[in-house]
Parts: structure tokens; sequence; C-alpha cells
């Protein structure tokens, strides 16, 4: 990631293009890997039918792309990453959809050529949290901050956890996706369908989605108050 701009060096008017390259601003290259292995098996026995499957996956890097869910930043391609080098430092870990383990079930029965239900279930592990706050005003290495402006005025932004308060964590740095993990999320949904034999092409199917009203934390609020508590 370099910047660019047309700059009048001279004076007269003639803009000049000039390449900052990223590393001169205290920026690491941006990157995201995604690594996945999966099992899958299937069957029939008579009437019924099974697919189930299996997925180990890691989801590493320092930005998660074009919107960044850990804090809720829907503005697509300008959310704050790098914007400044304090708010990128400790970026580097488990991103938000990291979620190693995932489990996947489906299975129907067919009554007959016409009827058949089926169930969906789908296990997931926790995704990864963070312990947001306000970058320190000495910040570490080549990073400080102390003009007043920069990543100390994103408020709790970075990944320095408790820095307003004094004398409680000074300058603890919680790289990404070290503050622990929500738990596993579960889904099951159920559907019924009828095909009718006096119509070819016509189906009916009736879905319930998400039957046991299970709970999925695919956001959480992952900001320390700065007031001795853990992260919420």
């Amino acid at each position: 990631q370099n910047l660019s701009a047309n700059v009048d060096l001279a004076g007269d008017g003639n803009l000049v293009r000039v390449d900052i390259p990223a590393s001169a601003l205290g920026f690491e290259e941006a990157k995201r890997e995604y690594t996945a292995i999966e099992f899958l098996a299937e069957g029939r026995y008579d009437n019924w039918f099974f697919q189930g499957s299996y997925t180990w996956s890691t989801s590493e890097g320092n930005t998660e792309g074009y919107v960044k869910s850990d804090n809720g930043q829907d503005d697509a391609g300008i959310t704050q990453d790098f914007d400044y080098p304090g708010l990128m430092d400790g970026a580097d870990g488990d991103l938000p959809n990291d979620r190693r383990h995932t489990f996947k079930l489906f299975g129907s029965y067919s009554f007959n050529d016409e009827w058949s239900v089926g169930g969906n279930l789908i296990a997931q592990s926790g995704r990864p949290r963070n312990c947001f706050g306000v970058y320190p005003s000495d910040g570490p290495d080549n990073h400080e901050d102390t003009s007043g402006t920069g990543a100390s005025n994103y408020g709790a932004a970075s990944f320095f956890c408790g820095t307003n308060v004094e004398d409680a964590y000074p300058s603890t740095q919680v790289p990404r996706g070290t503050a622990g993990r929500v738990p596993w999320a579960y889904s099951l949904d159920a559907q019924v369908v009828y095909t009718p034999l006096w119509s070819e092409g016509l189906r009916f199917r009736l879905a319930v989605t998400n039957v046991l009203d299970s709970d999925d934390y695919y956001r959480t609020q992952d900001v320390f108050e700065g007031d001795g508590r853990e992260p919420e």
C-alpha cells in the first residue's frame, strides 16, 4: 500500500506525482489469509438421505477487508484500518470470521413421491473477541501520538486495553483476537416439501428457521470501557 499525490514541488503550477511507500508511513502490508480443510460424507438408505461435513479453518491477518465487523463499521472501503499507524499496532491476528470448527448436518426423509421432510443443523465454534481501548498518548516505538490528534483521537479503537485508566493497565497491548472467544453457535432449520404429481415442476415448501431459538454472536461489543471491567 502506497500513498500517491500530485504535488507542486517547484511552485510553478506544474504538478508532479510523488509516491510515498507504506513503509515510510509506518504501515505494514495489508494481509488476510483463509485456510480450511473440509471432510464431507453423504449417504442414502431407503427413503433417508444424509449429508454431513466438518471444517477446520483459520482466518488471519491485519484487516478484514472492505468492512470491519468487530466494531460494526459497514461503510465499505473507508473503515478506520490504516488511517494511522497506531490503529494497526497489534492488528495482526485472528480475524472476526475465524471460526475454527464447523459441523454441518443435513437429513431428509421421503414419505412418498410427493411429501418429504428435512432438517439442517450447523454448529460453529465462537469467533474471537478483541479488547479495544484508547491508543496511548505516548505510543510505543515510533508511533508516538503526542500531538493530540491521530490514533488517540479515535477513542476506544486501538488494540490497547485500559490505557485511559490511571495506573490500571498502562499501555497494555492486547493483540487482535486474544481477548477470548464467544460461545459456540447452533442453528437448526426444518422444512416440509410437497411436490404434487398432478403438476410437473410445481413445488410447495414450508421452512422454519432457527427452530431452537438459538443465539449467535456474529457481533459483540469489544470495547473496554476504561473502568476496570472486562471487555463486554
